[in-house]
């Protein structure tokens, strides 16, 4: 079995697959004070009362991560567990790509976006991913990420001044096509109406942005 571990900063996210069957999954706290002890001993609990514990289950372990702080602190759980592991970031081997002008720069979140949109639609997609941060990925149905744009998440308000921002980014991430729209939520989050309006009217803004840089090769001036 495989376990794989998506480390992001409010939250974490597990998922022991064999094959391409999920077997179990968790969603745990991101603790950064967190130490690799802390971590085995999380592991074992998990996946021992999940599937059993013996004889230890895993074969190898992949994280991608958008916490570097933590990063020590799983690499030494898994070399506890005597686990091999592997790490995805924008230089891994995946049948992906990366067309920007800095791919190095892309985080290990929208990699594997990238590559999940690719292998299970298929499609030309915007990826909404509602987290700490409000993130939109461009990808191809090729498997071609072509940029995006990141706003303030639920928990962070409105800022008006954003908008600027957002605009600024959909124009050095060259969209270059109209995509549909998937949307990912975050089910845990608790938001009242007010927040949830925002959150919409943000997303329906920036995709105004990609369809007017379609239209016209420019972002949208307001």
């Amino acid at each position: 079995m495989i376990l794989a571990v998506d480390i992001g900063n409010t939250e974490t996210m597990l998922g022991l697959f064999e094959g391409r069957e999920e077997r179990a999954s968790w969603r745990l706290a991101t603790v950064v004070r967190r130490t690799g002890d802390e971590v085995a001993l999380l592991l074992r609990g998990l996946v021992g009362a999940e599937v059993g514990a013996e004889p230890w289950p895993v074969a190898r372990g992949v994280i991608a991560s958008v916490v570097p702080p933590l990063d020590r602190a799983w690499s030494q759980a898994f070399e506890r567990l005597d686990l091999p592991l592997h790490w995805v970031d924008a230089s891994s081997p995946l049948p992906v790509r990366l067309d920007v002008e800095a791919p190095s720069t892309v985080g290990a979140d929208r990699v594997v976006n990238t590559l999940a949109t690719s292998v299970l639609h298929g499609r030309n997609t915007i990826v909404v991913d509602l987290g700490t941060a409000t993130t939109f990925d461009c990808i191809t149905d090729e498997g071609v990420f072509l940029g995006g744009a990141i706003a303030p998440g639920p928990h962070a308000g409105i800022d008006r001044g954003c908008h600027r921002s957002w605009s600024s980014r959909w124009n050095r991430s060259f969209v270059r096509t109209l995509f549909q729209v998937t949307v990912d939520r975050d089910s845990t989050a608790k938001h009242g109406d007010w927040a949830h309006y925002s959150r919409r009217a943000r997303i329906r803004r920036i995709l105004g942005d990609c369809r007017w840089h379609r239209r016209h090769g420019q972002t949208d001036p307001r």
